[in-house]
């Protein structure tokens, strides 16, 4: 679908229709290069069209073939397959680890120290919600120590995205009560964020 729409778009740039103007290579260097630079980002799409641009014109410059474009591509794209992420994730955390450096961010805690759970930090008492005749949650009693993880599991319907919604906001006709370090967790989804 999306090559269709780029095929279209360009079409519409040249004026005339050649299948010569949109390969089959070409489609498929832009997947690639769509998941190598993260194009869920939205600044690292920018940066994709960038580097669409850019490595064929300093291939240009430096005398070397243009297929080796695809080559350079093909071998970022398998890498961003292969590996924990992609170049505009990199990038990303590149970026930000250099803006917060002397900030006072706590890092990762170091691999051989656990830290064991302690007193709950988020406490959930007799949730229920109904959507009409529907109830999606019926007296749910949870409590989320500080240094543990809680995972909420369940089959498709049980009320798993409904819990989240409620405490975080975004349903606030819920009965019972949310606390956060003792402190009821009410309002707005932005003021219970904060």
């Amino acid at each position: 679908a999306l090559g269709g729409i780029s095929g279209g778009l360009l079409t519409g740039q040249v004026g005339l229709a050649f299948p010569a103007s949109f390969t089959a290579i070409q489609s498929l260097a832009l997947y690639v290069l769509a998941i190598m630079s993260g194009a869920h980002l939205i600044d690292m799409a920018v940066f994709g069209a960038v580097l669409w641009v850019a490595v064929p014109e300093l291939l240009k410059r430096w005398g070397v073939p243009q297929d080796w474009g695809f080559v350079i591509f093909g071998v970022l794209g398998v890498q961003a397959l292969a590996g924990r992420g992609n170049l505009g994730a990199a990038i990303r955390n590149f970026w930000h680890s250099r803006s917060t450096v002397g900030v006072g961010i706590a890092g990762p805690v170091p691999s051989g120290e656990v830290l064991t759970p302690g007193e709950p930090v988020l406490e959930v008492r007799g949730l229920s919600v109904s959507f009409g005749q529907v109830k999606a949650l019926s007296d749910v009693d949870i409590s989320v120590p500080s240094h543990g993880v809680l995972g909420v599991i369940g089959p498709n319907g049980a009320g798993k995205s409904t819990l989240v919604d409620v405490i975080s906001g975004f349903l606030p006709q819920a009965a019972g009560t949310v606390l956060l370090d003792g402190r009821p967790l009410t309002g707005s989804p932005t003021r219970r964020a904060r």
